[in-house]
Order: C-alpha cells, then sequence, then structure tokens
C-alpha cells in the first residue's frame, strides 16, 4: 500500500514556532497557499482511487478540503491522526519552554519518550495511537492481508509482486509523520529529530507484506515559489 504523508498547511503558531499540539488552530494565509499548492502536487501524484483520511483539527481539515475537492474525494476525519498533546508547553515557543522548563525542556531534546510534561500525552502512548491507527488504515485497504506494523524484510520478493497497489493521503501533523517515519526507517523514536516535515511537505511510504520503503521524503519543490518556509533545526 502507498502512504501520502502530508503535514498541514502553517498556522500562525507554526511561523512563531509555537507548540500547538491539540490547540485547534487555524491555518495562515500562507498555510492555505501551501495547501492549494500540495493539491496540484498530489493531484498529479496519486491515483483515482486513492482514499483521504485526516486529522480532525481544523489545520488538518483545512489542508485537506482542497485535495478532497480537487480529486473528488470524501475525507475521513481521525481523532487518532491528531498531533500529541503538549499540555502545559501548548501556546509556547521554543524559547519560552526552554527558558521555563529547562530540565524538561533537555530531556524532551535528548530523548522525548522520557521526557515529562505536565498535562501532556505520554509520547510512548503518543506513538502507538499513530502507529495503530496506520495499522489499521493498511489492514483495512489490504482486507487484512498484511499491516504496516507486522511486515518484515522489504528485501523478499513479495515487495514486487503486488497487483492493484491501494493508496492514501494522509494530512496530518509533523510529529505524526516523522514518527511514521522514523518507524518506517526502523529508528527509536530519539529518531524523530533527524527527520524533517515541513509545513506542506509531502512524503511517501511504500508498505508491502514484505516490508517497508520509503520512496520520497519531505517533498518541497512545490511550495518555493510562496516563501515563508520552516528552516533550521527548530522545525516542529
Amino acid at each position: 500500500m502507498r502512504l501520502y504523508l502530508v503535514r498541514h498547511g502553517q498556522t500562525e503558531w507554526n511561523g512563531e514556532l509555537r507548540y500547538q499540539g491539540h490547540t485547534d488552530c487555524e491555518l495562515s494565509d500562507l498555510g492555505h497557499a501551501q495547501a492549494k499548492a500540495t493539491t496540484e502536487l498530489l493531484s498529479g501524484m496519486a491515483c483515482n482511487s486513492c482514499s483521504l483520511y485526516s486529522s480532525d483539527l481544523s489545520r488538518a481539515k483545512a489542508t485537506a478540503s482542497p485535495v478532497a475537492e480537487k480529486l473528488g474525494m470524501t475525507p475521513t476525519y481521525e481523532f487518532d491522526l491528531r498531533e500529541a498533546a503538549f499540555g502545559e508547553w501548548e501556546g509556547l515557543s521554543f524559547d519560552e519552554i526552554a527558558e521555563r522548563f529547562p530540565e524538561a525542556w533537555e530531556q524532551w531534546r535528548e530523548d522525548p519518550i522520557k521526557a515529562e510534561i505536565k498535562d501532556a500525552e505520554p509520547r510512548a502512548d503518543f506513538r502507538d495511537r499513530v502507529l495503530g491507527k496506520i495499522d489499521s488504515i493498511v489492514r483495512h485497504h489490504t482486507q487484512g492481508a498484511y499491516g504496516y506494523l507486522s511486515t518484515g524484510d522489504p528485501a523478499d520478493d513479495g515487495a514486487t509482486t503486488i497487483k492493484d497497489v491501494p493508496e492514501a493521503i494522509i494530512v496530518t501533523h509533523g510529529g505524526v509523520v516523522k514518527t511514521i517515519l522514523a518507524h518506517s526507517l526502523g529508528l527509536s523514536f530519539d529518531g524523530y529529530w533527524k527527520i524533517r516535515a515541513d509545513n506542506g511537505g509531502v512524503s511517501v511510504v511504500d508498505v508491502y507484506p514484505a516490508g517497508i520503503i520509503i520512496s520520497h521524503l519531505n517533498i518541497t519543490h512545490h511550495l518555493e515559489s510562496l516563501g515563508g518556509g520552516d528552516r533550521g533545526d527548530r522545525v516542529l
């Protein structure tokens, strides 16, 4: 199965490097422009029978909306595709968190699974929620023939003998995209920090009975004329 992983367009808080989590932020004008550009990209990549899933938060739904209209899809909105809940960190910038919670911030950067953030969703629970939902989507579209969490070695012959491979576009959040990609690469959860997922960026993951292959990572060329993208090492 082919998964198109789409990070939602930019919000005002993204531009200010603020943690959003479950806070229901709207897209900025730039974010809406990114959503339209990403729609055009996907229209040339995805097949007509592709399915569309989205986080149920407004910024993801607004990114999925033009995709649904352009490709004639009906989105399925999923709570389990939400970003992690960051508790008392939501609404704070990177610098504000580092100043107010220096020990927790350092732990978050070094070993996110063990980071203690008041009222936040435990990272292990977040990981299990996200990966479990992706597994459920894959199993649904492959009639239970295989899942995302039960694949083997992609070098096996089974990886090249699938016909009529189903496809799904998944519009979600940076943390969700990076969690899926880290798992696909066989990285531990701290591998999260080694992966970029820009607003409006698209990554492509192929899930076979024999294993998982990342075909494209953080495609952003369609956004270059818009400007305003996140750069540097502090990307949510």
